[in-house]
C-alpha cells in the first residue's frame, strides 16, 4: 500500500489548479482546522459524497491489565470518528472489484 502525505494532497491540487504549492498547502491546513476545530465544539461537519466527522462519547468500562490480568477501570473518554458515506464507500468498493 502507498502512503498519500498531506503534502501529496497539496502538490496534487497545486498542479490541477495552476496555484502555488504554499496556497494549496494552507488551503488544506484551514479546512482540516476548520474540521477539527467544530468536531472539537461538538458539531457534526458533514461532507456530501465523502464522510461525517464527529465527537463521540465512549462510556466508562472495565478493562483487563493483560500483564497481570487485573482489572482496570477505564474511565469515559471522547473520541473523533469519521463515517465514511455512500459516496465514498460506493466508489472504494468499485474500485476494488476494478483491481
Amino acid at each position: 500500500k502507498q502512503t498519500i502525505l498531506r503534502s501529496d494532497v497539496a502538490k496534487h491540487i497545486a498542479t490541477k489548479h495552476g496555484m502555488s504549492l504554499e496556497k494549496a498547502t494552507l488551503i488544506i491546513r484551514d479546512a482540516l482546522d476548520f474540521i477539527i476545530d467544530n468536531v472539537a465544539n461538538n458539531k457534526l461537519v458533514k461532507l456530501s459524497l465523502f464522510g461525517k466527522f464527529e465527537k463521540r462519547l465512549l462510556k466508562p468500562k472495565i478493562g483487563r491489565n493483560f500483564a497481570t490480568g487485573e482489572q482496570v477501570d477505564v474511565p469515559a473518554m471522547v473520541r473523533p470518528v469519521f463515517r465514511p458515506l455512500r459516496g465514498f464507500k460506493d466508489h472504494v468498493k468499485n474500485k476494488h472489484v476494478e483491481d
